[in-house]
């Protein structure tokens, strides 16, 4: 089993309405884990191109994040039904609960994104929540997907917000990792951070641009492609606690809390800021003169962190940030400092 990449990759505008084919190989009973969005709009493509090759199929919708009673409910559906393909046809929580679902009842699972908002197609981990919605920890699964389909069209196309958060999930993973040069496997991995963060500089505003006209471009594919595949290796690739996971842990600590309801991208390109307050502000000031170009300058307030709780939100986030990095320093007291200092950096930003 590859912990590293799925077995499979297939990408192509419009692929979802030869699926049936794909799977073939696989088995002979699909059980597709959907959400609402997704269900509707690609339940009747999926159950014909299915139908033409022969299997079974049957649909469920995930009715929310990625919490283990959710996990437990649909692998006992999947059993019931006697699956043996689970497919994540949906975001980024969809796809998680069917790569564990998967797992819990030793299936292959394709994953097939509606939504680039991030690279939980690609990878071997889900990100795991309490039924409140609370951030509990990443687990760690047994492989990654048998095969991941990707429709151009489909994620790409499907939301500008949704692709704009994965432009901000993908470029967090490229410049909050330093790496030692003295390291080779840093080496590599910078090396392929450098190019990920090389295709969204080039590219970003031409995939947005692409999106907002309903066109599937060059550019728009390499971002949709970076998003997930590259973005997904390298957060492969980084699996012990270190700083750099700071962000996207701070992110998700914070997301309850925001009351704009923001997508974890768009926390993330905050708490990204955050993150390159460390490095010093010359950092601060690359990363957010990227975020410019592609309309991602929100402070606390746009994200919706009450100003009655800040305080006390921040404080409880940060203490939550500190025991997710075992082995790494932290004094949660600057991390509180660092998030107000980004705060007000973006503010003045937005008046100059």
């Amino acid at each position: 089993m590859l912990k590293l990449a799925p077995q499979g990759y297939l990408a192509g505008e419009g692929i979802f309405q030869t699926i049936g084919e794909r799977l073939e190989k696989l088995g002979e009973r699909v059980f597709v884990i959907t959400d609402k969005f997704a269900h509707k709009k690609y339940e009747d493509i999926i159950r014909s191109s299915i139908k033409e090759s022969m299997l079974g199929v049957s649909f469920e919708v995930c009715l929310g994040r990625c919490c283990l009673p959710e996990i437990e409910r649909l692998s006992e559906q999947a059993s019931d039904e006697k699956a043996d393909i689970v497919v994540g046809l949906g975001g980024s929580s969809t796809v998680d609960v069917s790569k564990f679902v998967g797992q819990m009842i030793s299936v292959p699972v394709v994953t097939a994104p509606t939504v680039a908002s991030s690279s939980a197609a690609f990878t071997g981990h889900v990100e795991l929540y309490s039924e409140d919605g609370d951030y509990i920890k990443r687990e760690f699964l047994e492989s990654c997907p048998r095969l991941l389909i990707l429709d151009y069209k489909a994620a790409g196309l499907a939301s500008q917000r949704h692709l704009i958060a994965g432009i901000a999930d993908a470029y967090s993973t490229a410049v909050d990792h330093p790496r030692d040069p003295s390291n080779l496997p840093e080496i590599m991995v910078g090396k392929l951070a450098e190019s990920l963060k090389n295709i969204l500089e080039s590219n970003a505003a031409g995939a947005i641009k692409s999106a907002e006209d309903g066109v599937v471009t060059e550019q728009l594919k390499l971002v949709v492609e970076a998003i997930i595949l590259q973005n997904g290796l390298l957060q492969t690739l980084v699996t012990d606690p270190s700083p750099g996971m700071l962000s996207r842990i701070l992110a998700r600590q914070l997301l309850p809390f925001a009351e704009a309801e923001p997508l974890l991208g768009e926390m993330v390109a905050f708490c990204s800021l955050v993150q390159a307050g460390y490095r010093g502000v010359k950092f601060v000031e690359d990363i957010y003169s990227f975020y410019q170009t592609v309309d991602l300058t929100s402070g606390l307030d746009e994200l919706g962190i009450s100003a009655n709780q800040r305080d006390e939100l921040l404080k409880e986030a940060a203490e939550a940030v500190d025991s997710h990095l075992p082995g790494v320093e932290l004094d949660v007291d600057e991390l509180v400092d660092r998030v107000e200092q980004t705060d007000r950096f973006i503010k003045n930003k937005a008046i100059s």
